[in-house]
């Protein structure tokens, strides 16, 4: 019988119970690459463990593909980030001990208006880069998606991202940098900040299913930061590499 001979794989109907959906749900969560698939034959077989995430994922309730992958996007970013918090709180003992407490929608939104305003200077007091790095490192993929609900735009990462590549040049090419450790702790702060800020833009470009003019934006954001350029096309190509296998 075909199904013994892949060990740790079940048909797609077999899954499609599971799930308690069609099999072309599956195909298409398949399709999506949220579970693996292989071939043996003329019979079509998914990952189980794959199949059991997306049941956990799901908690009972039927989800579309769409809504599936944005879920699991989203919690595989905040197990990461929620490890990322309690590093850096040991770590930064400058900033603020807040990391973790959820931001209202009223703080979002005037956060988004002061970054905007922020965005039009060209030099900054210390203390102000400090504060911008708290807010570059602490925001989060999800408070990212209900800024732009707030401000009514589908790029909201755009600002702050951009802010932070302008206060990184300003900070880097200032004349006391060489010699003034605050600057150079400022500019350390920064690049995580644009760490953090890169990988919420990749997330919110893959949830929106890789749409042309936010990718093009990326593009130009990045040409402007080319030192780690590499890192985010690695991000993009381990991401789409959880695709199709053949059993040999």
């Amino acid at each position: 019988m075909q199904s013994t001979s892949c060990k740790g794989w079940i048909p797609i109907r077999d899954a499609a119970e599971k799930l308690r959906c069609e099999e072309s749900v599956v195909e298409e969560l398949a399709d999506r690459a949220v579970i693996r698939r292989l071939t043996d034959g003329d019979t079509t077989f998914v990952r189980s463990d794959d199949v059991e995430e997306v049941v956990s994922i799901q908690g009972g309730i039927v989800m579309s593909p769409t809504d599936v992958w944005r879920r699991l996007i989203l919690l595989e970013r905040q197990v990461s980030r929620l490890q990322e918090a309690l590093d850096l709180m040991l770590q930064v003992n400058a900033l603020s001990s807040t990391r973790l407490e959820p931001m209202s929608d009223k703080t979002l939104l005037m956060l988004f208006i002061n970054i905007c305003e922020e965005l039009k200077a060209e030099v900054w007091p210390i203390q102000r880069i400090l504060s911008c790095c708290e807010v570059f490192l602490r925001i989060n993929d999800e408070e990212m998606a209900r800024v732009g609900e707030l401000a009514e735009t589908q790029t909201p990462w755009r600002p702050f991202y951009e802010l932070c590549l302008k206060q990184l040049r300003y900070v880097t090419t200032h004349a006391e940098f060489p010699i003034d450790l605050n600057l150079q702790r400022c500019r350390d702060l920064l690049v995580r900040g644009r760490c953090n800020l890169r990988s919420i833009a990749v997330i919110s470009i893959e949830i929106n299913a890789g749409q042309d003019t936010s990718h093009k934006m990326l593009a130009r954001l990045a040409a402007t930061d080319v030192e780690e350029f590499d890192a985010l096309l690695k991000q993009f190509r381990e991401r789409s590499g959880r695709g199709h296998g053949r059993l040999l």
